[in-house]
């Protein structure tokens, strides 16, 4: 009896996990996912889900403050968005940490001094992401605790491959993410004393969702940097 058993719960177990991937088939997941998490995450987790579960997801790519605002109304089933480091959402899911940086043209006088005062990085003009980009929140506040202004925006661009596009043509520096910054973009990464603008980005979702979600967010755990 015990070895029939066995090969009856074998078979179960193959049934049910065929149910599961049928089940993923026929349920589309929706991800809003922020710019800088999808260059990290997106190709990785992705192709995870596929050959997983074969599980059709629906991508939104949108800055972080629309990302949360999706999650919240439901309009998504999972959300990947940067969080400063003192914020906090429901059943967050911590994916990887992220730091802000000062990028020069190497042709820039502070690509060859690598380092500057905050004084320095709030009295000169540098290319900015829109009002509505975390990273431009996160630069902000953190000058502002350091009783400093925000720094002047030369000039405002909508993505990080158009701030490097001005950055070059106006040989100014550049707020982006560590991550963005590629040795092909021929720029330096320029400290600033005593300053660090870190966050953290999250998965979240709504507290009652699909199997699949919680699948999907697997996968972008998986797809994380270290």
């Amino acid at each position: 009896m015990y070895a029939h058993a066995r090969r009856i719960l074998v078979e179960l177990s193959d049934l049910a996990a065929t149910l599961d991937e049928l089940r993923g088939v026929s349920e589309t997941v929706t991800l809003a996912i922020s710019p800088t998490a999808a260059d990290v995450l997106l190709s990785a987790a992705l192709l995870r889900v596929q050959r997983e579960a074969n599980m059709p997801v629906e991508v939104i790519v949108a800055n972080s403050r629309t990302v949360k605002r999706m999650v919240a109304a439901r309009q998504v089933d999972v959300g990947v968005a940067a969080f400063a480091l003192d914020e906090h959402a429901e059943g967050e899911q911590r994916l990887f940490d992220d730091e802000i940086v000062i990028a020069a043209p190497l042709g820039h006088p502070w690509a060859r001094s690598r380092r500057i005062t905050p004084q320095e990085l709030a009295a000169t003009p540098i290319v900015r992401r829109d009002p509505g980009a975390h990273t431009r929140q996160i630069v902000d506040a953190a000058m502002h605790v350091a009783g400093y202004g925000p720094p002047i925006a030369a000039v405002e661009v909508g993505t990080t491959d158009s701030a490097k596009q001005q950055a070059h043509e106006r040989n100014l520096p550049v707020v982006m993410s560590r991550f963005a910054v590629t040795a092909a973009d021929r720029l330096e990464i320029v400290k600033v004393d005593g300053l660090a603008f870190r966050r953290r980005f999250c998965a979240i979702a709504p507290p009652s969702r699909l199997p699949a979600a919680d699948r999907l967010i697997e996968a972008l755990r998986a797809a994380a940097p270290a």
